[in-house]
């Protein structure tokens, strides 16, 4: 049997003159879903039923891994930023040279993914199999900061693809199908990586690990909403994909993933809460603002979130001619 090694996927560049002459006009795409309000759309123009067909791959990137490649490449002033999961690359989008790679070693994970990064004021976040958040200068990749915030020994990580915004970056913990684990919410400092505030999506219990300032009345709502057999520890809520934001109204839009056991709620009766919930916190504090659930007592692994990205095995950039 024949491997690919993962490359960046198609980026949907163009050569045309158009394009060119209209580049001031161009629209980075900074985070997992383009803008905070993950609306994925793009203005741009210069690709259409017309000269769709012309695309042409101008250059393409080998990563150089035999690895699982989910990564939602960013763009922002001519350069791409891709994740695997051990490592962070910048490439100029021209000509697929790479700018700068940071490597991290750690013990890889099962899955062996991670979903991507997000980029604010000349820094790029992206968190890690081993449980951190990490930043680097979006220029050259030096290390600015790295901050635990979920326990790689009891099968937490932190695939998903974080949202920053003004001063904060905006991430949560996976792992929420292994017993025990629980999905929690974090906002950090952009700047120092410092611990704002920490919510739990599902009931906190004393021994609870605390890592930050706890959002009040974080798990207040949600603790008689589980009615667990005996033996049968409250599991699940964790976060695998990205997040929404609106600056306007001030929230954060949490999409809460399935309780466990997964496959038999008949031990975890009641409504598991805040699984299976679209759930809106405070941008500020991580006050629940409200929630909303999708399926109660899920007898099935999921997230009623935006669906991932899934990239080709390598990334391309193409341009019409």
């Amino acid at each position: 049997m024949h491997w690919k090694l993962p490359a960046l996927a198609a980026a949907g560049m163009l050569c045309l003159p158009a394009f060119a002459e209209g580049a001031s006009a161009v629209k980075d795409w900074p985070s997992y879903n383009n803008t905070l309000t993950s609306e994925r759309y793009s203005t741009l123009d210069a690709i259409d039923s017309k000269n769709v067909a012309r695309l042409k791959v101008l250059c393409s990137f080998d990563t150089g891994e035999q690895t699982s490649f989910q990564t939602g490449l960013l763009e922002v002033d001519g350069t791409l930023f891709a994740t695997t999961e051990h490592d962070t690359i910048s490439i100029d989008a021209n000509n697929c040279k790479q700018n700068w790679r940071a490597h991290a070693e750690f013990a890889s994970g099962v899955l062996k993914v991670n979903r991507g990064a997000a980029w604010l004021d000349g820094r790029v976040f992206r968190g890690t199999t081993d449980g951190r958040v990490v930043a680097y200068t979006a220029k050259t990749g030096k290390p600015l900061w790295s901050t635990v915030i979920a326990d790689p020994a009891k099968g937490e990580s932190v695939p998903a693809s974080p949202i920053a915004w003004n001063g904060l970056v905006f991430i949560g913990n996976a792992g929420g199908d292994n017993k025990g684990v629980k999905g929690r919410m974090y906002a950090l400092d952009a700047a120092t990586g410092h611990i704002v505030w920490e919510f739990y999506m599902v009931p906190k219990a004393p021994g609870d690990a605390a890592r930050g300032t706890e959002a009040p009345g974080a798990g207040s709502h949600s603790a008689t909403s589980w009615k667990n057999a005996k033996g049968i520890p409250v599991t699940g809520g964790a976060t695998w994909t990205s997040y929404s934001l609106d600056p306007a109204k001030g929230l954060l839009y949490v999409p809460g993933g399935n309780p466990a056991p997964d496959f038999n709620g008949d031990v975890r009766m009641g409504d598991n809460l805040y699984t299976e919930c679209v759930v809106a916190l405070n941008l500020d504090s991580g006050k629940l603002q409200w929630h909303f659930q999708f399926t109660r007592t899920t007898p099935w692994i999921g997230t009623r979130s935006k669906s991932r990205f899934w990239s080709t095995p390598h990334i391309r950039v193409r341009c019409a001619s």
